[in-house]
């Protein structure tokens, strides 16, 4: 993407989102472009006013966005179905007590039910039999590390036998994995770990971390066609604007 912007004139401005007013008008008043948003938890009425002011926007699809209208492009990573391969993945393992664990975040009730990572991974445990019937937790809400740790000697502690986890990133799952080895839990003899987003961290892990592969070169390129597309003043359908890619599962030493 740094290269195709080069070669074109294009500057590119990676800036951290904060869902507030301010920040969003001084995305709409400032002399930009484009705009790539892949974030799960900006705001979808900010996103309407950014589409509303007809800045070119692609829109990583990590949620469902079905409210949103206008014109605009959308790439859909393919969390949804990876998520359903990774827990079907730790289900083929003969894993029965499995626990979601969510990015870290300081907002305590914060909604995830319509995180793609979060849905694939509910839909494919229903499609088991296996939501319902007290054979998954759900861990949100966690500030921390520290918290997460807790949260997890918790439920150990309840009775609950952890033997999979799914969690929404690499980071998380780490986490999640090193606190089960230190409480004398074998992975993945005892439990096996799953993280997305194939980093660098899960590659150097003790043991490596299985991890769900997004295509990052496929939206980058896709991101670039559609606002070169849009930037030209092109008439553009809108199947050319949703583009829908594949994730694959990096199987490595924890599942």
């Amino acid at each position: 993407m740094n290269a195709w912007a080069t070669e074109h004139d294009y500057f590119i401005c990676l800036c951290e989102t904060q869902n507030t007013d301010d920040f969003v008008k001084s995305i709409t008043q400032s002399y930009f472009d484009g705009l790539i948003i892949g974030s799960s938890t900006f705001r979808t009425n900010y996103i309407q006013d950014i589409i509303d002011t007809n800045i070119p926007l692609v829109l990583l699809e990590m949620k469902a966005y079905t409210e949103l209208t206008g014109t605009f492009g959308l790439i859909n990573s393919g969390l949804y179905q990876g998520a359903r391969d990774c827990c079907k993945a730790l289900l083929d393992k003969g894993r029965k007590h499995l626990v979601y664990v969510d990015s870290f975040s300081d907002t305590k009730e914060k909604d995830i039910s319509a995180d793609f990572r979060y849905g694939g991974f509910v839909d494919e445990l229903k499609a088991y039999g296996k939501f319902d019937d007290g054979h998954c937790r759900i861990l949100s809400g966690c500030p921390c590390e520290a918290d997460l740790n807790q949260k997890i000697e918790k439920l150990l502690a309840s009775g609950f036998q952890i033997d999979g986890i799914f969690g929404r990133t690499d980071a998380v799952a780490l986490n999640a994995m090193y606190r089960m080895i230190n409480l004398g839990h074998r992975v993945p003899e005892d439990c096996s770990v799953i993280g997305v987003n194939n980093s660098r961290l899960g590659y150097y892990s003790s043991p490596k971390l299985t991890t769900l592969n997004i295509d990052r070169a496929g939206i980058g390129k896709s991101a670039t066609s559609i606002l070169s597309r849009m930037f030209n003043g092109e008439e553009i359908s809108k199947k050319a604007l949703h583009v829908s890619l594949k994730t694959n599962i990096i199987t490595r030493e924890s599942l």
